[in-house]
């Protein structure tokens, strides 16, 4: 089957040309993350399938808005793609000051890539076992819950303050520079709770850290037994995604060209099973319409939370 998507890719790719000889990823993460991870396993399905080099940049900082800069700057033509995770998208515009604020005036929509979970994480060794315990337990103390992101803005940030809002518990924000140093904050017990995905995954199941809850629309594959936040609070259900944006100057034939490489190989069972263990990422292709679609719908949700939130917006 295999052999078979990629033959077809290969057939495909082979009425296009690369006008440069190579594909250009950007990725607004470190490497390790779970965007890097999608990024580069992104790369090897174009590389493989269109028989063309792929060159995966790591374009970390101001969350994500340098690699929005770096990728608006890149040459039209160049075959420059975006990987990144939705917050780039559909949450920074509404935080930072930019001339293009809507992600459909950044690029072309090209592929939905699928979803991840989050959780509500605590040490091991904290007493609480539900998020009820959590919440009753801060409120009869009359002590704030203090929790840790991997930065303002963040889907984390905002999951945790449309907790805060729902629930009418004190609840304190830390933002880290990343989710790697807030997990390591809630190991130090600086902080009481984190929410956080792929990075906590080792932690998780090396059981120095404790899952309450998963917050998305479904229960987590990984984890079948954890019970959503939405259970107790119907409005808070985050699905955290990935995407690929083109340039504005991509050709509709590369487009296609790159959509039907995409589809071919996110949907290969490989690589599917691959995305779950290594990032507990759900993998699922969706075309750049359904994307542009998805895009649109998140970009309006998430501008009335930051706007109910009253943050506004700041210089990257």
């Amino acid at each position: 089957m295999k052999k078979l998507w990629l033959l077809t890719c290969w057939l495909f790719a082979g009425t296009f040309s690369f006008a440069q000889g190579q594909i250009n990823i950007i990725v607004p993460s470190t490497p390790g993350g779970a965007p890097d991870l999608m990024a580069r396993m992104v790369g090897e399905v174009l590389r493989t399938s269109l028989q063309t080099e792929v060159l995966v940049s790591n374009i970390p900082g101001a969350n994500g808005e340098l690699a929005i800069q770096k990728f608006l700057q890149a040459p039209p033509d160049s075959n420059t793609l975006l990987v990144t995770q939705d917050s780039v998208l559909v949450v920074n515009p509404h935080l930072y000051r930019r001339d293009l604020k809507a992600p459909w005036q950044i690029g072309q929509a090209l592929a939905y890539l699928g979803h991840n979970d989050n959780y509500l994480l605590l040490r091991a060794d904290h007493p609480a076992h539900t998020l009820d315990d959590l919440l009753t337990t801060a409120r009869h103390t009359g002590r704030p819950l203090f929790y840790g992101t991997g930065g303002v803005g963040s889907l984390a940030h905002l999951v945790a303050e449309e907790l805060h809002q729902a629930s009418g518990n004190s609840m304190l924000h830390v933002p880290y520079k990343s989710n790697s140093e807030a997990l390591a904050g809630l190991l130090r017990g600086d902080v009481d709770m984190i929410i956080s995905g792929s990075a906590a995954l080792p932690m998780l199941r090396a059981q120095r850290i404790k899952a309450l809850a998963v917050i998305g629309n479904d229960r987590s594959k990984l984890f079948p037994l954890l019970p959503k936040v939405s259970d107790t609070y119907p409005a808070i259900a985050f699905n955290p995604w990935f995407g690929v944006m083109a340039q504005q100057s991509a050709s509709p034939k590369l487009i296609e060209t790159i959509s039907a490489a995409l589809q071919a190989g996110i949907r290969d069972p490989q690589f599917q099973q691959n995305m779950l263990t290594q990032g507990g990422i759900t993998a699922w292709y969706r075309p750049p319409q359904e994307f542009l679609q998805v895009l649109q719908t998140d970009y309006a949700r998430y501008g009335r939370i930051v706007q109910r939130l009253g943050m506004q917006p700041n210089k990257p």
